[in-house]
């Protein structure tokens, strides 16, 4: 893979040498070798995640039907797994998007809630207070209305369609709070001046823990056949390329 990227010339239209340090942040939070990159084809997905705890890495591997594929099959059966899995269709379905990233981290907080037992606290550890139960009953309301507007809006600034630093705007107070039709997405550029200052930088939805996570800071995509890495992918700076082996 650093032989595919070593051979881009500069200057040209897929040159990474001005992101070599990222890229090396990238192939170093690569957890582990994957059995299935050997026996069959794969797509391996990560993404660097800004949250307030720093840069964190954010994985998934994509096992195909065992056929020989071109980049255009890859990227169709991605398509159709977003389909299956009620998610909207994008232009590149190679890397992962911000809506799969809050599908996959909703169960943190439902396995919180599930846990959740009224009453005084013990010594287990397992009884919160009511107080507590509450905020988090909240918490989940609130992020099921982020997350209906956001994908009402399709994940973009209503006014310019910016992808990144997305956050709620409320239009319409008569509604009720979590109703998310009293709402609009808008990047941070768009909002109000009096908004800018006291945006929740957390808005957008894209959570590691319910309201972690700012934006995606990069992404590296691998497209795997017969053991091999067949084609490379990157996202920098919301710019794609993707390379032949």
């Amino acid at each position: 893979m650093l032989r595919v990227v070593a051979r881009q010339k500069r200057g040209s239209p897929s040159d990474l040498s001005g992101s070599s340090g990222e890229i090396d942040a990238l192939l170093a939070a690569i957890s582990e070798f994957q059995p299935e990159w050997t026996t069959s084809p794969c797509v391996y997905r990560l993404a660097r995640l800004e949250t307030r705890r720093g840069v964190v890495p954010f994985e998934d591997n994509v096992v195909l039907p065992a056929v020989k594929h071109t980049y255009e099959l890859v990227l169709e059966m991605l398509g159709h797994i977003r389909e299956q899995k009620d998610l909207r269709p994008v232009k590149m379905p190679l890397f992962i998007q911000p809506d799969e990233i809050a599908r996959a981290l909703e169960p943190v907080l439902s396995e919180r809630l599930s846990a959740t037992v009224y009453g005084p606290p013990h010594k287990d550890g397992k009884t919160i207070s009511r107080r507590r139960q509450r905020r988090l009953v909240r918490q989940r309301d609130w992020s099921n209305t982020r997350r209906a507007a956001l994908d009402r809006d399709n994940w973009e600034c209503r006014q310019c369609g910016a992808l990144k630093d997305l956050h709620l705007y409320r239009v319409d107070e008569t509604l009720d709070q979590y109703d998310p039709a009293g709402y609009v997405i808008l990047c941070r550029h768009c909002l109000p001046p009096e908004r800018r200052r006291t945006a929740d930088p957390w808005a957008s939805g894209r959570q590691l823990e319910p309201g972690d996570v700012v934006g995606i800071r990069s992404q590296l995509a691998l497209i795997f056949q017969k053991g091999k890495v067949q084609w490379v992918g990157f996202v920098l700076e919301q710019a794609y390329t993707v390379m032949k082996n």
